[in-house]
């Protein structure tokens, strides 16, 4: 899956946000919206940073366990 940024996610990033947002365009918007737990940067900016998908991964997961702490 692509987003506006034109970046290549991993598979399991991609398959994990479709099950969460069920579409393409909130997925997208959710990759591009600043993150209070990535100190205030996109998703989408933090995978092109050498641990990017560990982090975001790690969003993801908190996220799904009801983690807004």
């Amino acid at each position: 899956m692509k987003n506006k940024l034109d970046v290549q996610l991993p598979v399991e990033i991609s398959e994990a946000l479709m099950k969460m947002f069920k579409t393409e365009e909130l997925v997208t918007r959710w990759l591009n919206t600043p993150q209070k737990h990535l100190n205030g940067s996109t998703p989408v900016s933090i995978l092109t940073e050498p641990t990017g998908n560990e982090r975001v991964l790690d969003l993801i997961n908190r996220i799904k366990r009801g983690d807004f702490s």
